[in-house]
């Protein structure tokens, strides 16, 4: 399959000026970025994300294609098109514009459509829709590109919150889920638990803490506590320690790192407490292990 185009490459496709792009600030579900163009006639690829299109000036006759079928509209500044991810399509329009793209992850909208339905998401597909006139994404929309603009206090959980609200929207109007035949009773669904041990593996130098790891879940700290065991088997603290032994006994085989190096890159406070759960865990020290594995 060929790979999906991300949006800093969409330019590549449909050439304009770039007026705003937030791929800097790091945000981690989604991208917004402001373009003005010239009439055109453009093949998109599939994308990696979902496309929220907001027309801020301009107004034009715009055609789509996609799957084959087209669309045909007049758009008018406060107007909204969407495009499902990973799906290819054609533009024609005939007017100068000034657009804002918000490009929405995929993960993003599968936890939020997780956490709605408490079931097992296949995929979300949005619908075919050209023109749309809807206050709510609009809103979103604009208060995304100003907290591109100018980050202010709490900037990234505003854009977080927000971008919640914009995954409901679509989600409650402009979406088709597919659903998982059955899931175990109980237990964090398999979206959830991808996200939180990939978050645990990304971040596993830092301290985790309960609350950090069910944000990541989307579902509160105590109800986590609960859904994790019943999907991993074990309590959150000892899957940490666990994959943090397993990191270390990775460098320790591999590599000639100093010990305090490794229990350092692998989360631990210190060379002794990694020593400690070594013991526990292993029978052995790390300077053990590593003449054992050599």
């Amino acid at each position: 399959m060929a790979e999906l185009l991300q949006p800093a490459d969409v330019p590549i496709w449909v050439p304009g000026k770039t007026l705003l792009a937030s791929d800097h600030l790091g945000w981690r579900n989604g991208t917004i970025r402001t373009y003005q163009y010239a009439p055109s006639e453009v093949f998109v690829p599939a994308m990696r994300d979902f496309l929220l299109v907001a027309y801020r000036q301009g107004h034009t006759s715009m055609d789509r294609r996609i799957d084959g079928r087209w669309s045909r509209d007049l758009l008018l500044p406060g107007n909204v098109s969407l495009l499902t991810r990973a799906q290819a399509s054609y533009w024609h329009w005939s007017r100068d514009i000034e657009v804002i793209h918000l490009y929405i992850t995929q993960d993003a909208m599968a936890t939020v459509c997780a956490e709605i339905f408490d079931r097992d998401i296949v995929d979300v597909h949005l619908l075919d829709l050209l023109k749309g006139d809807d206050p709510v994404l609009l809103g979103g929309i604009a208060a995304l590109e100003q907290e591109a603009r100018a980050s202010k206090l709490g900037g990234r959980l505003f854009v977080d919150t927000i971008m919640t609200q914009l995954c409901i929207q679509v989600l409650r109007k402009y979406a088709s889920v597919e659903f998982r035949e059955s899931r175990p009773p109980g237990g964090l669904s398999p979206l959830q638990a991808k996200l939180v041990a990939e978050y645990i593996e990304l971040n596993i130098d830092k301290p985790l803490s309960l609350a950090e790891l069910s944000a990541v879940a989307r579902v509160s700290t105590s109800h986590f506590l609960r859904l994790f065991k019943r999907r991993f088997g074990s309590a959150p603290h000892r899957y940490v320690v666990e994959r943090r032994l397993a990191c270390a006994k990775s460098l320790l085989a591999k590599t000639v790192l100093p010990i305090k190096d490794i229990a350092s890159k692998c989360g631990f406070s210190d060379q002794s407490h990694m020593t400690r759960l070594f013991q526990s865990h292993l029978g052995a020290t790390p300077s053990a292990y590593r003449s054992a594995t050599r």
